[in-house]
C-alpha cells in the first residue's frame, strides 16, 4: 500500500451547537504543519461569538504573560502566544509580533490617532485598564466609546481587568479579567473556587473572561517572612540570619490552578509576572522552566478551552476530589483534582489509589481516555458503562477525554508525539531545581516519626535514572521515573507540613507557615514568638464593655452603601467570652431587595490605631464565636491587619464555642496599624478581647494608659 500527499482534516472541537459551520471550525494543525493556515496566520479579524473568541474564524486560546522588557521572540520561545503590554506598542513591537504571529493586548493611545507605522494587526485586544479599582464606571464607559469609534481595522474586542462591580464593568467590555490569587492563604481551595465562581456568575450572560494567576510569591508575603527572620534571628543568635527567599510557585500548584480555573469556564489564562524572565538567576531559571512546561502542555486542550462549554462541577461521591467536566458537540473533557484543605499551601501525594466515579449525560459510544504528556490510555470499562471513569492520578489533577470520534484520539496522540521530548527534558530540569530547595526539610527529621531522608533520596534516585531514558527517547520509562519522583517531592513538602503543624496550627498567623520555603524558619519563629515577653495591650476599648467608650476610643463602625445586605453591630450581654458584654456583627438579606453578591464587606469594623516603628513586632489577638455556620461565597469573618490587608487575613465560617486567633506581623515602616473585621457572609458573629502587644525584652516598659474605645458609622471600602 502506498499513500502521498496525504493530509488529515482535523475534528471540529467547539460550540456545542455550532451556528456558522464556515467561521467556526477548529484548527488543531499548528501553523508550521498546516499550509492553508500559514496563509491567513497573520490576519487578525477578531470578535466575539457565543462567548467564544475567535481570531479569523478559529476559536482562540490566549496563554497571556505579562511584559517586563523581555523580547517578544524570547517570551515566544516560552510557549506564550500572547503579551500583555503596559503601554502602546513600539513600531518594533508590531513589526516582531507580525513576524511572530504572536498577539498582543495594549492599552489604546487615546491621546493619540492610534496612527502606528506599522501594522496593528498582531492586537489582540484594547485593555482598558490594569485593575478596575484604578479606574471608574465612568472613565471605563468613555474609553470603550471612543474605542468604538475607531476606524474598521483597528476594531479589537475591549478587555478589563474586574476586581468588584461585575456585573457593570462587562458592560463597557467584550472580555473581562477575574484576578485569583488562592494558593498561600487561609482559604481552601474550595472555598476559593467558590468565591470565582461567583463572580462569573456575576458577569453579564454571555461574555467570555480570562483568569489572572501569579506565577510567583507575593510581594507581601515576602517582606513579611523577610522581616520575621531578620527581628527573631536578632533575638535568638544561634539561628541563621541569611534569608534568601524563594519567590517562584512550585509547578504541581501552579499547574493545579490554572487547570482548574480552565475547569471553571475561563477562555484563557493570564501569567502575572512581577520580575522579567530572561534573568539568570535560579528563581527565575526555575519559573521558566515550569512555564514553559505548562504552555505545551496547556496546547494539550486548547479546542476545548476555546470553544467549548463549561458544565462546572460534577456531582460524585468522592471524598477527597473533586470533578469538573467542559463538553464539545463530539467530546467530553473531565478534570479530577485532590481537594483537601490545605492544597493551597502543599499538595497532598498520591496513594496509588484507583479513584472510580460516573460521569452523567455522556452517550454510550463514548469511550474514556486518560491523558497525561507522555501518553493517551483506553480506560477499560465494562460492556454498557462507559460512564463510569476509574484512574489512578499520578499528579494534583489528572484528565479524561471521553469521545466517539477517532480524530480526537489522533489528535492527541500527535500533540503528545509534538510536545512529549521537551516536557520530559523540563520535568528532568525542573526537579533538579526544586530537589535543591527542599533539602533543607530534612531538618524536620527530629520531630516527625517519618524518615525525609529516606524520601528525599528515593526522589533523587528516581530521578536520577530518568537522566538516561530521557536522554534516548524512552519516554514511557522515563515518565515513570519522573512521575515517582515528583511524588516523592510531595511527600517531603507534605510530612514536613505535617511537622510543622505541632508548632502552630492557625495557617496565618505566622507569615512564614503559608510557603515550604520557610517551614524551617516556621518553626523556630514561631516557638520563639510563643515564649517572648510582650507588652500590655495597646489597643483601645478591646474589652468591648461600653458602646460610647468604644466610640470615643476610636472604633469605627463601616458600611457600604451601595449594599442590599443588612446589617447590625451592637454590644451585647449575651454569652461573653469575659466580662459582661461582647461584641456583635449580623448581616442578613433585604427581603425587599435582590440578594446581594458576598465578594465584598456589607459591614466591618475597624480598631482604634496602634503607633509602632519600622521593625516593631506585633502580636495581634482575640477571641471569636460564630455559633451557626455563616451563609458564605468563600470568605466568611475576614480579620486582617493594616500592614499586610487581607492578603494574609484569617477567616472563620463557623466556631465551636470561643475561640482565638493570633497574627504576627512585623511593621514595614514607622506609622499606625489597626484590625479590621468584615463581616462576608450572612449570620452572626461575636468578638470579645482584642489586642494588639509588642514583642519587647524581659525588662517590661511602664504601662500605656488604656480608656475605652470607640464607634462611628462610616461608608469606606475596605
Amino acid at each position: 500500500l502506498w499513500i502521498d500527499s496525504f493530509h488529515m482534516q482535523t475534528p471540529y472541537v467547539g460550540p456545542t451547537n455550532p451556528v456558522e459551520q464556515k467561521t467556526a471550525l477548529a484548527n488543531f494543525q499548528s501553523p508550521q504543519t498546516s499550509p492553508a493556515s500559514n496563509t491567513q496566520s497573520h490576519a487578525n479579524r477578531v470578535e466575539i461569538k457565543d462567548s467564544v473568541l475567535l481570531v479569523n474564524g478559529i476559536p482562540f486560546m490566549p496563554r497571556i504573560i505579562e511584559h517586563n522588557g523581555e523580547s517578544l521572540a524570547y517570551l515566544h520561545q516560552l510557549g506564550f502566544n500572547t503579551v500583555a503590554l503596559k503601554h502602546f506598542p513600539t513600531h518594533q513591537q508590531l513589526e516582531d509580533a507580525y513576524r511572530l504571529d504572536i498577539k498582543l493586548i495594549v492599552p489604546p493611545n487615546l491621546n493619540a490617532e492610534l496612527s502606528p507605522t506599522a501594522s496593528t494587526k498582531p492586537i489582540l485586544n484594547w485593555n482598558l485598564g490594569q485593575h478596575q479599582r484604578e479606574s471608574t464606571l465612568e472613565t471605563l464607559q468613555a474609553a470603550s466609546e471612543l474605542i468604538e469609534a475607531l476606524p474598521a481595522e483597528l476594531a479589537r474586542p475591549t478587555v478589563v481587568t474586574a476586581a468588584h462591580q461585575f456585573k457593570q464593568v462587562s458592560r463597557y467590555a467584550d472580555l473581562v479579567i477575574l484576578n485569583w490569587q488562592p494558593l498561600h492563604s487561609s482559604l481552601t481551595l474550595e472555598q476559593s473556587s467558590n468565591q470565582i465562581t461567583q463572580a462569573m456568575n456575576e458577569l453579564r450572560r454571555g461574555t467570555p473572561y480570562w483568569i489572572s494567576i501569579a506565577t510567583q510569591i507575593s510581594p507581601v508575603l515576602l517582606q513579611q517572612q523577610y522581616s520575621m527572620i531578620q527581628s527573631q534571628s536578632a533575638r535568638q543568635p544561634s539561628q541563621p540570619t541569611s534569608f534568601q527567599g524563594q519567590t517562584t510557585i512550585n509547578y504541581d500548584q501552579l499547574a493545579m490552578v490554572t487547570h482548574r480555573s480552565l475547569a471553571m469556564g475561563a477562555r484563557g489564562i493570564h501569567f502575572q509576572s512581577f520580575s522579567r524572565l530572561d534573568r539568570t538567576d535560579k528563581e527565575t531559571i526555575l519559573r521558566i522552566r515550569v512555564l514553559e512546561r505548562l504552555n505545551r502542555e496547556l496546547q494539550l486542550i486548547e479546542p476545548w478551552v476555546a470553544g467549548g462549554t463549561s458544565t462546572g462541577v460534577v456531582n460524585s461521591p468522592l471524598e477527597h476530589h473533586t470533578v469538573y467536566m467542559t463538553k464539545t458537540g463530539r467530546t467530553r473533557l473531565v478534570w479530577l483534582f485532590n481537594r483537601n484543605d490545605h492544597e493551597q499551601i502543599v499538595t497532598r501525594p498520591n496513594d496509588d489509589e484507583l479513584i472510580s466515579f460516573d460521569v452523567p449525560g455522556v452517550p454510550l459510544t463514548y469511550l474514556p481516555y486518560h491523558v497525561n504528556y507522555s501518553a493517551i490510555h483506553r480506560i477499560r470499562t465494562n460492556r454498557g458503562s462507559n460512564n463510569r471513569i476509574a484512574v489512578t492520578p499520578t499528579a494534583p489533577y489528572s484528565l479524561v477525554v471521553m469521545t466517539a470520534d477517532p480524530l480526537v484520539r489522533d489528535y492527541i496522540q500527535r500533540r503528545i508525539y509534538l510536545n512529549r521530548q521537551r516536557i520530559l527534558q523540563l520535568t528532568y530540569d525542573i526537579l533538579q531545581l526544586e530537589l535543591s530547595r527542599v533539602q533543607y526539610l530534612r531538618t524536620f527529621e527530629s520531630s516527625t516519626a517519618v524518615s525525609l531522608t529516606d524520601t528525599f533520596n528515593q526522589a533523587t534516585a528516581a530521578h536520577r535514572s530518568s537522566r538516561n531514558f530521557v536522554a534516548t527517547n524512552q519516554w514511557d520509562v522515563a515518565y515513570q521515573y519522573l512521575t515517582g519522583a515528583e511524588n516523592s517531592l510531595r511527600k517531603i513538602r507534605f510530612q514536613a507540613w505535617q511537622a510543622l503543624n505541632q508548632y502552630d496550627h492557625n495557617l496565618v498567623s505566622n507569615p512564614l507557615s503559608l510557603h515550604t520555603s520557610t517551614f524551617v524558619q516556621s518553626a523556630w519563629t514561631t516557638l520563639g514568638l510563643q515564649q517572648s515577653t510582650w507588652s500590655p495591650n495597646l489597643l483601645l476599648g478591646s474589652s468591648m464593655e461600653d458602646l460610647n467608650q468604644m466610640q470615643r476610643g476610636g472604633w469605627k463602625h463601616h458600611r457600604d452603601p451601595n449594599h442590599s445586605v443588612k446589617s447590625l453591630v451592637e454590644i451585647t450581654s449575651h454569652n461573653p467570652r469575659e466580662g459582661n458584654r461582647c461584641l456583635r456583627i449580623q448581616a442578613w438579606h433585604n427581603p425587599n431587595l435582590a440578594a446581594s453578591s458576598l465578594l465584598s464587606a456589607p459591614v466591618w469594623i475597624s480598631s482604634p490605631s496602634v503607633a509602632v516603628q519600622a521593625g516593631d513586632v506585633l502580636r495581634i489577638h482575640g477571641w471569636v464565636n460564630i455559633p451557626a455556620p455563616l451563609k458564605h461565597q468563600g470568605d466568611g469573618l475576614v480579620i486582617y491587619d493594616s500592614i499586610t490587608g487581607t492578603v494574609l487575613a484569617d477567616r472563620f465560617h463557623h466556631t465551636a464555642g470561643w475561640q482565638s486567633f493570633t497574627l504576627y506581623r512585623v511593621a514595614d515602616s514607622d506609622g499606625e496599624v489597626t484590625v479590621s473585621f468584615a463581616l462576608m457572609g450572612l449570620g452572626a458573629v461575636n468578638i470579645d478581647n482584642i489586642s494588639i502587644q509588642k514583642q519587647i525584652s524581659n525588662r517590661k516598659p511602664s504601662t500605656p494608659p488604656n480608656p475605652q474605645n470607640t464607634f462611628r458609622q462610616t461608608t469606606a471600602t475596605p
